[in-house]
């Protein structure tokens, strides 16, 4: 019983201290939603989307660069980090989404651009990219779209590989190979 409490108080503080050291990257996704205002000031489409095309890119490649560079992680650490990158990654997706939904840059593909009916259509539409699976059930069908989608599955794809590369850089790889000895 003693030693339940105090494996709990261990996990406990480690949550914590791992809590502590993730917080930079947490405040990284305090400026994605930035990327909205644009949406909101700019008078034309085109200028709203490549506003915000730059202020997403600027918000992630700070996130990069504190995953990557800054960023010290223990083998405990690993689990958290996944629920970051899930967390990113739902806001980028989201985020588009916004501009799929209010903006006419994509549609179907014998139709008019037009904003897409539901959060619900952008929210796949997004995904979809993103994920770079493309079903073609949506398509950008204005210039200020294709800009967006091209952002949008260049960042998915920068995304992968940025969360492959700090698993890597942090995985222990002698600790495995000791153990089979």
């Amino acid at each position: 019983m003693q030693a339940d409490k105090q494996s709990s108080r261990e996990r406990l503080r480690s949550l914590k201290e791992t809590l502590v050291r993730l917080w930079p990257m947490f405040k990284v996704g305090f400026v994605f939603p930035l990327a909205v205002v644009p949406l909101l000031l700019a008078k034309h489409p085109s200028v709203a989307v490549g506003l915000g095309i730059l202020v997403i890119l600027a918000g992630y490649a700070l996130f990069a660069r504190l995953m990557n560079r800054s960023l010290v992680l223990k083998k405990e650490d690993l689990i958290a980090v996944i629920a970051v990158f899930f967390l990113f990654t739902l806001e980028l997706i989201f985020l588009y989404a916004v501009y799929y939904r209010n903006i006419a840059l994509a549609g179907t593909p014998s139709g008019i651009a037009a904003p897409l009916p539901s959060i619900t259509d952008a929210f796949y539409f997004s995904t979809a990219t993103f994920t770079s699976l493309g079903f073609g059930d949506i398509v950008p069908l204005s210039p200020a779209g294709k800009w967006m989608v091209t952002s949008q599955a260049l960042l998915g794809m920068t995304h992968a590989v940025l969360f492959v590369v700090v698993f890597l850089r942090n995985l222990d790889f002698s600790a495995a190979h000791g153990s089979a000895r």
